[in-house]
């Protein structure tokens, strides 16, 4: 099993696209990738916030009270946890692995492991 099919699965389940990738596939246990992948929706939660501001501008000032509304969801952005970014590389681990998700542990090495290569 690849490293890179374990974190490609974890992205795209995520619905975030890794900015650093190097620090990704120098991850070493189960623990770091969770980590890592903490880091990454964090770092990538922001830009979404442009996309309704631009909106908010095109009415008048009625409108423009509710562009508030509008905003929130940017905030909900991030609506992936830290819990759900763990359930996240724990079941796609399990899946690739034949672990169930209950015996993968934080402290595991991935290679050693788990015999992600």
């Amino acid at each position: 099993i690849k490293r890179v099919e374990i974190l490609s699965e974890v992205q795209r389940e995520l619905n975030v696209e890794a900015q650093d990738v190097a620090a990704l596939s120098r991850t070493q246990t189960v623990g770091e990738v969770i980590e890592a992948m903490i880091k990454e929706i964090s770092a990538g939660g922001a830009p979404a916030a442009a996309a309704p501001a631009a909106c908010a501008p095109v009415g008048a000032a009625p409108v423009a009270s509710r562009p508030a509304p509008v905003a929130a969801p940017a905030v909900s952005t991030p609506a992936v946890s830290p819990e759900r970014a763990t359930e996240v590389v724990l079941q796609v681990l399990a899946a690739k692995t034949g672990y169930e998700p209950e015996m993968i542990e934080s402290d595991m090495a991935l290679e050693t492991e788990l015999g992600v290569d």
